[in-house]
């Protein structure tokens, strides 16, 4: 473990705790008053750019709005009112979290597939939260079994993870080039790979490879290299479920197919429209 050291603000980093090469590192760290958080802290370059900055300003301050059980709480960061005034445009941008004491739900299912019935109760926890940033303008920039916690290791207490920085209903910051997506690959929609606005039919599309790696055990692309699987997303049709999970009936793999689709107007409308397409599927 790296030895402890000052961050930004003030926050003690005790050590790594993961992130995402060029753009941001987690660490848990302690504040002022000793309590530990998560805390994200983005690299130099996307610090010092004014558009990322401002579309990170207002992607904090939405979720920080959000108040949920399934959603990570916003505890501190670079852009709190307190510290209006106070910071400058080279101060590094970061948010603290609270640190979420479970495994996430990629080193679950790592571990072993899950059965369909805790995998649906816990999409429709996680829909709920995507439903209620949607209606603020924000969809989540890092939706993924990697941006998933479990609350005591249990699939049925899922906590998202703060939403990255990328849309919202005031605008995008400039579109992103593959070498700096900020989603996880493993259920990134076509159109974001591609630069485009992303909306609730793009979270159907991550939540659908969710729910398929959650039952199969392994996600629906999975190439070796990060450009290999950003192009399975982009021009190879979704993988039949049936293939890789035999327990599972056909309805919930035909649900899933079309949740995948690469055009975004044959999904579902919305997280919630899925997950409710998915009880349909179980006879519900």
């Amino acid at each position: 473990m790296a030895p402890e050291h000052e961050g930004p603000d003030g926050y003690r980093i005790e050590r790594v705790l993961g992130g995402c090469s060029g753009v941001s590192t987690v660490y848990a760290a302690a504040g002022a008053g000793g309590a530990e958080v998560a805390l994200r802290v983005y690299s130099a370059g996307l610090s010092a750019d004014g558009a990322f900055r401002t579309q990170f300003a207002r992607t904090v301050r939405a979720h920080a709005s959000l108040e949920h059980p399934n959603l990570v709480r916003v505890v501190d960061s670079s852009v709190h009112p307190q510290r209006q005034g106070r910071q400058d445009d080279a101060a590094p941008l970061f948010v603290a979290l609270e640190l979420i004491d479970g495994a996430t739900l990629a080193e679950r299912v790592a571990f072993a597939a899950l059965p369909i019935e805790p995998t649906l109760r816990m999409s429709a926890k996680v829909a709920e939260v995507l439903e209620a940033a949607g209606r603020l303008g924000v969809t989540h920039r890092r939706l993924g079994t990697q941006a998933i916690m479990l609350h005591d290791d249990d699939v049925e207490e899922p906590v998202l993870s703060d939403f990255g920085v990328g849309w919202d209903a005031e605008g995008p910051v400039p579109a992103p080039d593959p070498g700096r997506l900020l989603g996880d690959t493993g259920a990134l929609a076509p159109e974001e790979i591609r630069g485009e606005t992303p909306d609730a039919r793009s979270t159907v599309y991550a939540l659908g490879a969710i729910v398929f790696e959650c039952l199969a055990g392994v996600a629906p692309f999975t190439a070796d290299s990060r450009a290999e699987r950003l192009h399975a997303h982009l021009t190879e049709p979704p993988p039949w479920l049936g293939e890789r999970a035999l327990h599972v009936p056909r309805e919930v793999g035909d649900v899933l197919g079309r949740a995948m689709a690469k055009a975004p107007r044959e999904r579902q409308s919305g997280p919630q429209a899925l997950v409710a397409e998915l009880e349909r599927a179980l006879g519900r």
